[in-house]
């Protein structure tokens, strides 16, 4: 009996969790489907006034709202992709209205050009020639490595 009620309360509160799916990108993966794999260091960044909610994801059952933000890197080492390439810009985007600590939150990515950090990314170009992240807007993160910081 004690095992029955002890599985009961589990499996109820089991299905109160409120988590939202998130792609697991393995390295291999994101080698292969990345158009561009570089280590590059952010140069600029500038908000391009572009509105979108961010895509497949939402808070208190409202879509997030993203605005877009264009940061161009100068390219460090090309693993795989335009072996010249020397810049380029990235396509991100951040929340219009971030909340601290909010659960199931997006893994968005924001650069600061001060830092000179260096990045390993995997990206794919948009029809308009910038880049984005492989693993899509919702979650950038997973397709952004922090290398640490530039010499």
């Amino acid at each position: 009996m004690k095992k029955l009620l002890f599985t009961s309360v589990f499996l109820a509160l089991a299905s109160d969790c409120g988590a939202r799916p998130v792609a697991y990108w393995p390295y291999e993966k994101l080698t292969k489907e990345a158009d561009l794999l570089v280590i590059a260091t952010p140069t600029r960044t500038v908000d391009t006034g572009e509105k979108m909610n961010l895509p497949g994801v939402a808070r208190n059952n409202k879509p997030i709202a993203g605005l877009g933000v264009n940061t161009t890197f100068k390219v460090l080492a090309v693993l795989k992709g335009e072996q010249d390439l020397k810049s380029f810009v990235l396509f991100h985007l951040r929340e219009a209205e971030p909340e601290e600590m909010a659960p199931n939150a997006p893994m968005l990515v924001s650069f600061d050009p001060k830092k000179n950090k260096r990045y390993l990314l995997f990206l794919k170009r948009e029809a308009d020639g910038r880049f984005s992240s492989l693993c899509g807007q919702t979650d950038p993160a997973g397709a952004v490595k922090d290398l640490g910081v530039y010499p």
